[in-house]
């Protein structure tokens, strides 16, 4: 078996789909981030600065409880990260780019051979 994502490995045993004990966990890759939000370009520099604070601490304000705040697929989070760069998200990008169709042909194929 082989996963995209830790979250999905984790997701398939809860699930019973994988069984924990018959799969050994060989490497994790760098953190990839979830898919960004992604402010308009053409908003004014004060909204921009007041979104991503706003994004930054939800886990603090008045009301807002650890249950309500959701990631992608609705998956529970510690909160937002603001400060991460588009830089540091292209490099995980690239990284999954690698992950190319005959890639993924030749470890379908591999597997198959058990």
């Amino acid at each position: 078996m082989a996963s995209l994502s830790f979250d999905s490995y984790e997701k398939a045993v809860k699930q019973g789909a994988a069984d924990p004990k018959t799969i050994k966990v060989i490497a994790k890759s760098m953190a990839i981030p979830y898919p960004p939000l992604a402010l308009n370009s053409k908003l004014p520099e004060a909204l921009k600065t007041k979104l991503k604070d706003a994004f930054q601490t939800v886990n603090k304000a008045p009301g807002i409880t650890p249950d309500m705040i959701r990631g992608y697929g609705g998956g529970k989070i510690d909160g937002y990260d603001t400060r991460f760069s588009e830089e540091e998200f292209n490099v995980a990008a690239e990284k999954l780019g690698l992950l190319t169709d005959d890639l993924k042909g030749r470890i379908l194929a591999k597997a198959a051979e058990r």
